[in-house]
């Protein structure tokens, strides 16, 4: 209960609300509320701290569903790997425990010197270092 408590604190502070007696709290808009990067996937899990617990949580499937929140690291929750080479892979299991899915991301730098990141898989394009959000979930 305690530890339930706590995490409804730490939801109010970065301005989530919550339906009392109901256990779940829900952003107003995430990527406002500065949760969320404005280009990743609201669904993905995210793992934050309190200063005794980890805990894991991920937004509702629409705006008006409350976001998800558990103590225990989600199965389908991406992991950070790292090559033999030291370069670092995304990686969650799937149905076939010897064949997960992994993203493997490219740096690359702009004429002005900021980095960028894009998927090799989808192409997909980000500013924001890809693998930050997933540290929390190491394990090879």
């Amino acid at each position: 209960m305690r530890v339930w408590l706590t995490l409804m604190l730490v939801a109010a502070a970065h301005g989530l609300s919550h339906r009392v007696g109901a256990h779940h709290a829900r952003p107003a808009h995430p990527c406002r509320s500065g949760l969320l990067r404005c280009n990743e996937d609201p669904r993905q899990w995210r793992k934050a701290s309190l200063a005794e617990h980890e805990y894991w949580w991920r937004s509702g499937e629409t705006a008006a569903d409350a976001i998800e929140i558990t103590t225990f690291v989600p199965t389908e929750a991406w992991r950070v790997g790292m090559l033999p080479s030291g370069r670092p892979y995304l990686w969650r299991p799937t149905t076939d425990p010897d064949d997960p899915e992994v993203q493997l991301w490219q740096v690359g730098t702009l004429e002005t010197g900021t980095r960028y990141w894009f998927n090799t898989d989808d192409g997909a394009v980000t500013l924001s270092d890809p693998h930050d959000l997933y540290l929390g979930y190491k394990e090879v």
